[in-house]
């Protein structure tokens, strides 16, 4: 049985490039969208025009069984705790606070929680960790 992670609530996937802007949003199943980060300019990203390690990195985050080309070691930075880093670049900001503060209603504490759980999901499936099969052995 797969347990549902309270960022899912707010930040549903798939997620998918916004063509107008450069954004990751997720979808929550009807015409609306959720910004979930954005794309910070660094020798990986592009902010407007997604890379092909974006795209790629992408599909690893909505757990696509997909191949990266070299090992990068992501983390949350250090300077900024809205920020996941590779090798040591700030490459996505992550979003979305103001929205679980302001259209949920939730209290401050709470929405960091959210955001929080939900970045450090994204850093580990880019890292090649799988949630899923860590809730198998559980």
């Amino acid at each position: 049985m797969t347990v549902m992670r309270e960022f899912e609530k707010y930040y549903p996937g798939p997620y998918r490039f916004d063509d107008s802007c450069g954004w990751v949003i997720g979808t929550p199943g009807d015409d609306t969208y959720i910004h979930c980060f954005d794309w910070e300019n660094s020798s990986f990203t592009n902010e407007f025009e997604p890379t092909e390690i974006q795209k790629l990195w992408l599909k690893k985050i909505n757990g696509e069984d997909v191949v990266i080309p070299s090992k990068h070691e992501f983390k949350a930075s250090d300077d900024d705790p809205c920020l996941i880093e590779c090798d040591g670049e700030p490459i996505i900001c992550m979003r979305g606070w103001g929205m679980l503060c302001g259209s949920y209603k939730l209290p401050e504490e709470q929405a960091a929680k959210i955001q929080d759980e939900f970045k450090y999901f994204i850093i580990d499936r880019l890292n090649g960790y799988s949630y899923e099969a860590i809730e198998k052995l559980i």
